[in-house]
């Protein structure tokens, strides 16, 4: 990235900073039993083998560098508490954003407060001010940063439907991403930063359980601080029927979300049919659950040790 920088010659600056960088937003994260530090780590892992993908060899350098930083700041402060909890709540993080994608928002600003109250932090400060991009001179520290809120705010579940839109498009369009716009560049990338949020699904099956797991957890806490405050349970949130219903949740999640997602993907990235395959496998295990009516200990017997 040092051709990216205001002096070529800070390269080691930036290499120092942005390793403080990401041990302090490591720090920041929360011990959510499944929004933590370790699923952004996950996430950055997958997004990382996106850019792998032949399709994404147009993609620069700093984009790739852009797509990983989105997935380590994504969910960064998360409570353990979803957006509509914090909206039924009134708390502070939905009264400062107004209920429109508290916690991604709250993601973003934590990130670039520690850049901007902490210069042994920025890194962001670094980059120039002036960058040849598609033939026009851009100031990369604007360019970043928009980069990095979009594709953090991407990845509230209120924008999946609009993601699969832009992505359908992406397929549509004739242009490799060496004659695409800016926006296609971006729309992309908010699309996989999604998608890998969205891919413990797609993992090998002992990995994938050991994620619905979790998460389940953390819905479920939240259901049971929902009721101690006499708030409605918010959806996925009641431990009671929760409990009950692992495999049919486990399997809504794949069909309506995950499978088509990922079918689309891998329509631009054919490499992600791998990940299908192991999706199909997965839910064949949930689909055997199912039949067997299996309740929450039995769901996760395979996290057991044998």
């Amino acid at each position: 990235l040092s051709s990216c920088l205001g002096k070529p010659s800070e390269s080691v600056c930036l290499q120092d900073r942005l390793f403080a960088f990401m041990r302090v937003l490591d720090e920041s994260y929360m011990d959510a039993p499944y929004h933590n530090n370790r699923h952004a780590a996950d996430v950055c892992m997958m997004m990382h083998w996106f850019f792998q993908a032949e399709y994404m060899r147009d993609m620069t350098p700093l984009e790739h560098f852009l797509g990983l930083v989105a997935a380590t700041i994504h969910d960064v402060g998360h409570d353990g508490h979803n957006n509509l909890f914090h909206i039924k709540t009134q708390s502070q993080v939905a009264l400062r954003y107004n209920d429109k994608s508290v916690l991604e928002n709250m993601h973003c600003s934590i990130a670039f407060q520690l850049m901007k109250y902490q210069q042994e932090l920025n890194w962001l400060e670094l980059l120039s001010n002036s960058f040849p991009i598609a033939e026009k001179a851009v100031n990369l520290k604007q360019y970043a940063r928009q980069a990095l809120v979009e594709m953090v705010l991407g990845t509230d579940m209120s924008k999946h439907d609009g993601l699969l839109q832009d992505l359908k498009a992406i397929r549509s369009s004739s242009n490799k991403f060496g004659s695409s716009t800016g926006k296609e560049k971006q729309d992309m990338l908010n699309v996989l930063l999604h998608t890998a949020d969205v891919s413990n699904a797609t993992a090998r099956l002992p990995v994938a359980a050991f994620w619905a797991r979790r998460v389940l957890l953390e819905f479920w806490a939240q259901g049971d601080m929902e009721k101690s405050l006499g708030l409605e349970v918010s959806p996925l949130c009641d431990r009671t029927s929760g409990m009950r219903g692992v495999p049919q949740g486990q399997l809504g999640f794949i069909n309506f979300i995950v499978q088509p997602l990922f079918s689309l993907v891998s329509e631009v990235l054919p490499e992600v049919k791998a990940s299908l395959k192991q999706l199909e496998e997965n839910k064949k295990h949930w689909e055997k659950l199912k039949e067997e009516a299996a309740d929450f200990q039995k769901s996760f017997e395979i996290l057991e040790p044998s």
